[in-house]
């Protein structure tokens, strides 16, 4: 079916991420840090009238459920939180049912969708939020280009990226230390692709390709810290593919056919 087919053909890095959906939730705690700083970038109203919100590769929803607990709906005002992964979506309305009031619970809409083919109209967002999600995206500038179509004039859209790649080598070791991976399949593809923006003059060539004006382009560096168990963080190094042994780049992975 679609849903299926989004998850294919949205998968960079060869990750199955409705089958590492749990696994992914775990790193709720810290990517929701970020979200909170794409938030006050954004500069969003206390109460949200005739505004429409959008989270792109919403994952398990740290930007999109931030949103909903931190503001007030207003008059015609909603958030759509998106992802290719049903998987991802099915734990986020579970999330959403289970961590807002019930006032806020039908505020907030999640849908499979792919970020480069976005079922949303044009000039019809007021924010858009995707962190942790574009690097993924098989062509990143589609991405961008599908950013910008449905945003407003004067729309705002905050883009959260991995920045420090240093610490890929962390990643690694935690792999190698769980049995994960043995040392001569380092690096891991996955972490190739994550840290792809860790220069941010990519990421803005990017965006520019995508249709956004250099001058309106932003860069802001925040730093985060959780502390994870090492099992979390294995769980988390899991969803990487390994190397193949070839040295051809990652294929998507299967879906599960339900």
């Amino acid at each position: 079916g679609n849903k299926i087919m989004a998850e294919d053909e949205g998968n960079k890095a060869g990750i199955d991420w409705t089958a590492s959906a749990e696994d992914y939730d775990l790193a709720t705690p810290f990517t929701q840090i970020f979200s909170l700083q794409g938030i006050a970038a954004l500069q969003l109203p206390p109460t949200l009238e005739d505004r429409t919100v959008l989270d792109i590769a919403a994952g398990t929803g740290s930007f999109a459920l931030a949103v909903a607990q931190k503001h007030t709906p207003g008059q015609s005002s909603k958030i759509i939180a998106t992802d290719f992964s049903p998987g991802m979506i099915e734990i986020l309305g579970k999330k959403c049912t289970r961590d807002l009031p019930a006032d806020k619970q039908s505020w907030v809409t999640c849908q499979v969708m792919d970020g480069q083919n976005l079922e949303v109209a044009d000039n019809s967002v007021a924010y858009i939020g995707c962190v942790f999600g574009v690097m993924f995206f098989p062509d990143r500038v589609k991405g961008f280009r599908e950013m910008l179509r449905v945003l407003q004039p004067k729309g705002k859209a905050a883009v959260v990226v991995w920045k420090a790649n240093d610490i890929t080598h962390l990643l690694e070791r935690i792999a190698i230390e769980s049995g994960r991976i043995t040392p001569d399949q380092t690096p891991l593809p996955g972490n190739r692709i994550a840290f792809c923006y860790a220069d941010p003059s990519v990421g803005i060539a990017d965006m520019v390709s995508g249709g956004f004006p250099r001058d309106h382009i932003e860069v802001r560096t925040v730093k985060g810290e959780h502390d994870f168990s090492v099992d979390d963080m294995a769980r988390m190094m899991a969803m990487m593919p390994l190397p193949d042994p070839s040295g051809a780049p990652p294929s998507p992975a299967a879906s599960p056919a339900a």
